[in-house]
């Protein structure tokens, strides 16, 4: 015999099908539609920073070489040769990424540079944000609005030496390390806010949160207040 209950439930809960298969829909219209231009945006969000970077080096070259040699040094290089390296990289390599042509290797030489900044020069979450995104390029491509994308249909017929293998090699990438790196980028965001909440920092966690000086005036004051009722009272003679 049917249970009634289970039966009424049922019935009342037959439109969530219906829902989730429209979000889906959904889901994957608008990733199909708005997706390619999304990525279009923040290729040139990105490659603009890097671009005006190298742009104000090459223009005040001496300030360059006092940052390549003082402020973020490489040990396998000098200064001078750093400062060549950086300046290449920002420009060439911002024009690169914009336009959509060797998309990942430039997406690749930028993220390495901004650890390099993270680490040696200022730490900010804004160049841990700005890596977490160009690697997921790396792995992922330039995407549809690309000449990458434009190439590649030309490429996998050409007789270039190593351009089919590249291309089944970016796509090998891209069906096996996209999730498992869009899965650890999650992690690594929900890490992150869970160390903002309990107040715990570390180097490679972005600050998604940081307290107000209110808030934290209120916690030193709590705090006080706990150490005062856990200590035993004087006793005076």
């Amino acid at each position: 015999m049917k249970n009634p209950h289970a039966a009424k439930l049922s019935y009342r809960l037959a439109w969530l099908p219906g829902l989730v298969n429209l979000s889906v829909v959904a889901l994957r219209f608008l990733e199909r539609s708005a997706g390619p231009l999304v990525e279009l945006l923040i290729r040139l969000a990105l490659a603009q920073a890097f671009f005006v970077s190298g742009v104000l080096k090459a223009g005040n070259w001496d300030n360059a070489l006092y940052l390549a040699a003082n402020e973020y040094p490489v040990s396998w290089l000098d200064p001078a040769s750093a400062a060549w390296l950086g300046v290449l990289i920002e420009l060439a390599g911002s024009v690169l990424f914009a336009a959509g042509l060797a998309t990942r290797l430039a997406a690749l030489a930028l993220a390495v540079l901004a650890l390099v900044i993270q680490y040696s020069y200022q730490s900010l979450d804004t160049h841990l944000f700005w890596a977490a995104l160009l690697f997921w390029i790396v792995v992922r491509g330039a995407g549809a609005l690309s000449l990458d994308r434009l190439l590649a249909h030309g490429l996998a017929r050409t007789a270039v030496p190593f351009a089919a293998a590249a291309l089944r090699l970016c796509a090998g990438a891209t069906r096996w390390l996209a999730p498992l790196y869009s899965l650890l980028l999650r992690l690594w965001l929900a890490v992150a806010a869970v160390a903002a909440a309990v107040g715990f920092t570390m180097p490679w966690l972005p600050p998604l949160a940081s307290p107000s000086p209110r808030r934290a005036a209120a916690r030193l004051t709590s705090r006080r207040c706990c150490r005062s009722l856990r200590r035993p009272p004087s006793r005076r003679p």
